[in-house]
């Protein structure tokens, strides 16, 4: 069973956090299933105080060639070479259109899966596939 961990962009502030690693925010779980960060900093008071503009990414449980974990929002490049020995597909569409090639995109969550692009993004060791992914930005702070 992969971690549940998420991470927020603040546009305001410009600024990525980690639930449960921040100092200054806290983050609560609301009985609607959504997150809000509440600033520390400001008095609870504070119209400022209640962070309800963040956005929220979900860690994928997945790491990169270079161990960095894989969020929602990850720009990731996806290079790949030999196929699986079985035919894998996605939804009734090929997962991967050709071979020893590279696919760069953002990861999303979308249809209950993790996705970079239209290709659906799992266990690739486990299907078979030889392949390499490295985070290279994120779609806020590039």
């Amino acid at each position: 069973m992969r971690e549940i961990k998420f991470r927020a962009w603040d546009d305001v502030k410009d600024r990525m956090y980690f639930v449960a690693e921040e100092d200054d925010i806290a983050f609560e779980l609301l009985s609607s299933g959504s997150f809000v960060g509440h600033d520390l900093t400001e008095g609870w008071d504070s119209p400022f105080q209640r962070l309800e503009h963040l956005k929220f990414m979900q860690y994928t449980g997945l790491k990169d060639k270079n161990d960095i974990e894989i969020f929602e929002g990850d720009i990731v490049r996806f290079e790949y070479g030999e196929p699986p020995a079985v035919e894998i597909t996605n939804w009734g569409h090929d997962v991967i259109d050709g071979w020893n090639e590279e696919v760069i995109g953002a990861i999303s969550y979308e249809r209950g899966a993790f996705m970079l692009g239209e290709h659906l993004l799992w266990s690739m060791e486990a299907a078979g596939f030889d392949y390499s992914l490295e985070v290279i930005g994120n779609v806020h702070e590039h």
